[in-house]
């Protein structure tokens, strides 16, 4: 049984864009501003005149614009975020006060201060680094650093933010998780 009150807002072209309340979708439909694309199987909405299942996903109907040009700011809560609270070099999950930011090239070997130059690491991970690159501490990263999309970013803080807990089966088909 599915246990949400709230809807994967999608955009035109089915990237997700938010997370909104189901009586907002609901009066988002009847203005003919989204199409409904996954309903809730269990509950159901009622009216004097119209009965229609909760949406889980909806799309809208116009395309949004501007949202791809924003830019995440390279900030340490936000490379956490970006990299799951967890270590780079051991996949370790920890809490934000256990975790460093490491430059994966040492800026005492001309590394920058960016979103493809910074990562989480445990604070013994970063010991073990030391001032040496990756391949020079015989050490490997678990994923390859990159500076995230504003909209996909904006909505995995927006989800961890709501406490969904698990991701809802249906949203795993529009979701980068």
């Amino acid at each position: 049984m599915i246990d949400v009150n709230r809807c994967l807002l999608l955009s035109a072209g089915y990237e997700p864009v938010n997370f909104i309340g189901m009586e907002r979708a609901i009066t988002m439909w009847f203005k003919g501003k989204v199409d409904i694309i996954e309903e809730h199987p269990d509950k159901e909405y009622r009216s004097f005149s119209v009965t229609i299942k909760a949406p889980l996903v909806v799309r809208l109907i116009e395309a949004i614009t501007g949202h791809r040009n924003k830019v995440v700011k390279l900030t340490r809560k936000n490379i956490v975020t970006r990299d799951d609270y967890r270590c780079q070099y051991c996949a370790g999950s920890f809490v934000n006060s256990q975790l460093t930011i490491d430059h994966v090239i040492p800026k005492s070997q001309g590394g920058k201060n960016n979103w493809e130059n910074m990562v989480t690491a445990c604070k013994p991970c970063n010991s073990k680094k030391d001032c040496k690159t990756p391949h020079q501490a015989k050490m490997t990263l678990i994923r390859k650093p990159s500076q995230p999309k504003f909209y996909i970013f904006n909505l995995k803080i927006k989800y961890n933010q709501a406490g969904l807990g698990e991701v809802v089966d249906v949203w795993k088909n529009y979701l980068f998780v």
